[in-house]
């Protein structure tokens, strides 16, 4: 008798192995999920470019127009679901590249930026300096640009005022 138990799960032990434990399942899913919401932060454009297939594409751009937590949630799932039938390797690699490629180093400074940077941060002194060294600038002009990139200063992200300011600098200089 206990060699025909043997003999039965011998024969069934290849087929245990191969099935996963539903917490096994529970996981993987939602690994998926959450790599469906690292697709959500893309922007649409490089998803488009990205070779993402079309069912999850249309998922992930229409969860970007919704504004209702309970309809945000509902599609995460539904990204999740769609999420098991394409291949999440490819995803994966895709995600990883557009994340290497927006941390790109900062570009060194230059004595230029730290001059700009002083007029801004100083107080008039520095412009009064500046004005002795080069007596052809112009003193309105330059105080106009200085405070223009002082304003910029606590806007994250804008350069415009103070790419005029070096643009300035470099032309008294000439």
């Amino acid at each position: 008798m206990k060699r025909e138990y043997d003999a039965i799960h011998q024969q069934l032990l290849p087929e245990l192995e191969e099935r996963k434990s539903r917490t096994r399942v529970k996981k993987e899913m939602i690994e998926l999920q959450r790599l469906g919401e690292r697709l959500v932060t893309l922007p649409t454009a490089y998803l488009q470019k990205a070779g993402i297939p079309h069912e999850l594409l249309e998922a992930v751009i229409s969860i970007k127009k919704m504004s209702s937590h309970g309809a945000r949630r509902r599609q995460m799932q539904h990204i999740g679901a769609i999420m098991r039938g394409v291949d999440s390797v490819q995803i994966k690699r895709d995600l990883d590249e557009f994340e290497q490629a927006t941390q790109r180093p900062e570009p060194l400074k230059t004595a230029l930026d730290d001059f700009a940077y002083a007029l801004i941060c100083g107080r008039d002194e520095h412009i009064e300096a500046l004005l002795k060294r080069y007596p052809t600038a112009d003193r309105t002009r330059l105080r106009q640009l200085v405070r223009n990139a002082k304003g910029e200063k606590s806007q994250p992200g804008q350069t415009r005022a103070l790419n005029a300011l070096k643009a300035y600098l470099i032309e008294m200089g000439k």
